[in-house]
């Protein structure tokens, strides 16, 4: 681990209304709007977005299917509860990366995740997989 970035690891909030879970230990700064985590041999960039727009978590994976790039394979999606998830490899800059949507009414994470080790693609697609809506209640928000 690199000794001059905080350690995540377990549960951790990426932002007032996502949360994911880290099952190893990870470094963590932030990239202009982006979110890193990263150890050796994986890095995980975390972009979240408030809602822009009407359309259930359902309909938007299938409005992001329809602007998937022809390098995009094994796309997988899956509902569940009141978050849908897109799962895919894809290219970029002449390199493989594992990249996943996760959709809620609130709006939407995108995770992308460079794997340099295949030892670390179970990490990658676990951290993916536990990317979750989890809006904190504000007091005023207590009855």
């Amino acid at each position: 681990m690199h000794p001059d970035f905080p350690i995540v690891q377990g549960s951790y909030r990426l932002s007032p209304a996502w949360v994911v879970d880290l099952p190893v230990e990870l470094n963590r700064r932030l990239d202009g709007d982006e979110l890193v985590l990263w150890r050796a041999g994986l890095s995980l960039r975390f972009t979240v977005q408030t809602g822009d727009d009407d359309l259930a978590p359902g309909e938007r994976i299938a409005r992001e299917r329809l602007v998937l790039g022809e390098g995009a394979r094994d796309v997988e999606e899956e509902e569940d509860g009141d978050v849908a998830r897109m799962t895919f490899t894809d290219d970029e800059e002449d390199r493989e990366v594992l990249r996943a949507f996760v959709f809620h009414d609130a709006g939407h994470v995108e995770v992308v995740a460079h794997v340099d080790e295949d030892v670390h693609e179970p990490t990658a697609r676990a951290v993916m997989a536990s990317v979750r809506h989890s809006a904190v209640a504000r007091p005023s928000d207590a009855a």
